[in-house]
């Protein structure tokens, strides 16, 4: 079910959730104001385990006054390095292939993918934490999905494996739209909204921490089937699959928006 502007036409059960949601992004925007300026990113890596497991692919997109300004994405070939251990290299991008295509999901990043197309890693790791020290000096929001949970563990541990830099993200700057969508769908029990001296990392881990059963906030399932993100994806002349890193980068641009919108509604 997609959350909409209106309640009108909806039964009891759609009018409910609409308005539950349209209350707590409300109360969540009093502790973080929507920016209109703000960097989306996504990550594709090998595997989970962020010391073992590389990233193969990022992707981004940089929004100024709430619309996509720029996009980028980068493939990374880490077959140019010696310490690589190619075979086991290998063995996780097929391991990851396989269950990503046996539930049903695209992969995108082969190895051969990476070797044709893919830059020197260094460089493009040197790229993005430029880019996060600059965003970092201006206060400016970063967007991810889980991304205080993978994508920001993946980048401090490969820049500290493979630029010997200790970088640690800042407690506000990102703003995790999975653990926004979950926490917009807890009970009250659960105290959903930031605690008094909650940063958005420490809030982050806390709702990433619970398990409830039939909340969802996956990309790629749920989010795009309440909000409509593929269809507005294309709308705007974007073009891609889902688990491409900008194509999801995209996305996440259109879902923090919608959840800006809810936090504006006015009821019916």
């Amino acid at each position: 079910m997609k959350i909409v502007g209106s309640v009108k036409g909806l039964n009891l059960q759609q009018k409910l959730v609409a308005l539950m949601a349209r209350h707590w992004f409300k109360e969540f925007a009093e502790h973080f104001a929507f920016p209109a300026n703000y960097v989306c990113i996504d990550v594709e890596t090998s595997g989970f385990d962020r010391e073992r497991d590389f990233i193969c692919s990022i992707g981004h997109v940089v929004v100024r006054d709430n619309k996509i300004v720029e996009s980028k994405e980068h493939y990374l070939n880490w077959a140019q390095y010696d310490g690589v251990d190619l075979e086991d290299f290998k063995y996780r991008l097929d391991r990851t292939k396989n269950s990503m295509e046996a539930a049903g999901k695209g992969f995108h990043h082969s190895y051969e993918k990476l070797t044709e197309d893919g830059e020197a890693p260094t460089t493009v790791l040197m790229d993005y934490l430029t880019m996060f020290e600059e965003m970092e000096e201006r206060d400016e929001v970063l967007v991810a999905h889980n991304g205080w949970g993978f994508d920001m563990q993946f980048f401090q541990a490969h820049f500290y494996n493979w630029l010997r830099v200790p970088f640690k993200f800042s407690t506000d700057l990102v703003y995790d739209s999975g653990i926004i969508e979950k926490a917009s769908q807890l009970d009250l029990a659960d105290n959903p909204l930031p605690k008094a001296g909650e940063n958005l990392m420490d809030f982050s881990a806390r709702v990433g921490a619970m398990r409830r059963k039939g909340v969802k906030w996956a990309l790629d399932g749920h989010c795009e089937d309440q909000y409509g993100l593929t269809e507005k994806v294309r709308n705007a002349g974007h073009e891609g699959a889902d688990h491409q890193a900008m194509y999801d980068a995209i996305k996440l641009h259109f879902l923090i928006e919608e959840h800006r919108a809810l936090s504006k509604y006015v009821d019916d």
